[in-house]
């Protein structure tokens, strides 16, 4: 979510629009010409977007990010439930008063009428797009082999994104070690190590020391880039998502 947020308010400076990212609600403040956009739900944006309109009738939008994807709903029902009842008392008043809950896609549109109710908003489908990818890609993919000497000359899968059960790694790496590996194979899993959590040690786990499964870690900018166009093919095995960044 990140990314796009970050990628949007660029898109927006470069049309001319002043654009601000905000990290806390202390920081939100509006005028006669502002919008404001509530990135994700749950959280203190909306929360802060319907307050600041209910005083001053500014106007605000909501970019769900996936969040009202039935995925979630079925594969975590008792979050669900704590979630509904949150939007009774509080999210489902910030999506009615939005100017606008802005998605991705026509389907990311579709599938959030059915998962929490009552669904009373302004749906809007605003698109998203990615950057043009840096120049000199011959000095990017050096600058790849250079921090990970060991991948230089192997026939490359990569997986680029979060180690989150939405996307399937469990499956990945079952179905990755269940097959029979030509010589120099190698499934490369770029994604934040930092924080160790219980998903990213079973995944571990089930990777089980295998040499043809190699971990990078987070890989940011022309780094990212540089991954991408040393790879020999590119892998999203995701149970849910509003919209895949990373192949687009």
């Amino acid at each position: 979510m990140f990314s796009a947020v970050d990628k949007l308010s660029i898109a927006l400076r470069e049309k001319g629009v002043d654009s601000v990212l905000v990290a806390n609600p202390e920081q939100v403040s509006s005028s006669p010409q502002t919008m404001l956009v509530a990135h994700g739900l749950w959280q203190w944006p909306g929360v802060r977007a319907l307050q600041i309109f209910q005083a001053s009738g500014t106007p605000y939008l909501v970019y769900p990010h996936g969040m009202l994807d039935p995925w979630f709903k079925r594969t975590y029902p008792l979050k669900h439930i704590k979630k509904q009842l949150y939007w009774w008392w509080r999210q489902g008043r910030i999506m009615h008063n939005a100017r606008a809950v802005c998605f991705t896609t026509e389907e990311e549109l579709r599938l959030a009428r059915g998962t929490f109710s009552p669904y009373q908003c302004r749906q809007k489908v605003t698109g998203l797009g990615v950057n043009e990818p840096p120049r000199d890609k011959e000095a990017q993919v050096s600058e790849f082999f250079a921090r990970f000497p060991q991948l230089q000359g192997r026939r490359i899968l990569l997986y680029l994104g979060r180690f989150h059960p939405k996307k399937g790694l469990d499956d990945l790496i079952r179905a990755w070690r269940s097959r029979q590996l030509r010589d120099g194979e190698v499934l490369v899993l770029a994604g934040p190590l930092d924080e160790k959590s219980p998903w990213l040690e079973k995944l571990q786990a089930l990777a089980d020391g295998d040499s043809s499964i190699f971990w990078t870690g987070m890989l940011e900018g022309h780094l990212k880039w540089a991954a991408l166009r040393a790879a020999d093919a590119l892998i999203l095995p995701s149970h849910q998502e509003n919209y895949g960044m990373v192949v687009a």
